[in-house]
């Protein structure tokens, strides 16, 4: 980790993880919930960008327990309202969803534990998002039976997930700015009040 990182900061991005990954979870259920809501939320999802947050953050190998803990508990969630429209929460393609966001966070490696450039965070948001698109989809191409088993049936499968690629890429474009940027003035905030309580704090004699 960068030694010039402030005491506490760790401790700091810890509980900002938490409760990021907290409202990821909240996301993932609120398709199912009151149309009111479902219709804002489908193709939302901050799960990515969190993944891309904690790997460039959190440095440590625990920084992998984040996105598949969110995963987990919004499955175990979604048990009952998807079994109610007939669809099963866990598959034998949902390993790979969730190898997907550990490369995700592998991804948020490539940006330094600082780094705030937008190229460098909407490059690793981009990079993040294809190879999601790039694995969840060929999942998809192996456990749908109407597929070809030939590369045309594989491009195909590719070609009519393009539409909800441009969604995942628009999430989390959207997300990784938001998420990365508001942890950044928190930790400015925090940073000037330390300063601030310096200054004023009576020096000994």
């Amino acid at each position: 980790m960068d030694s010039d990182r402030q005491p506490g900061e760790l401790r700091l991005t810890v509980i900002y993880a938490l409760v990021v990954g907290a409202i990821a979870v909240a996301c993932r259920l609120a398709p199912y919930g009151p149309d009111w809501i479902s219709a804002a939320w489908w193709n939302l999802m901050p799960v990515g960008a969190l993944s891309l947050f904690v790997g460039s953050r959190l440095r440590s190998r625990w920084a992998y327990l984040f996105p598949l803990a969110v995963m987990l508990v919004s499955d175990l969630l979604l048990i009952r309202p998807l079994a109610a429209l007939g669809w099963s929460a866990f598959n034998w393609g949902t390993p790979l969803i969730y190898l997907s966001f550990l490369a995700y966070v592998q991804i948020g490696r490539l940006a330094q534990e600082r780094e705030l450039s937008p190229a460098v965070l909407g490059a690793v948001a981009l990079l993040g998002g294809l190879q999601f698109f790039l694995v969840t989809n060929f999942a998809v191409w192996l456990d749908y039976p109407a597929s070809e088993r030939n590369l045309a049936g594989l491009l195909t499968c590719y070609t009519i997930a393009v539409p909800f690629y441009q969604n995942t890429v628009q999430a989390d474009l959207f997300y990784t700015a938001f998420i990365f940027g508001l942890h950044a003035v928190i930790v400015r905030s925090q940073a000037l009040v330390r300063e601030r309580k310096a200054v004023s704090a009576p020096s000994g004699l």
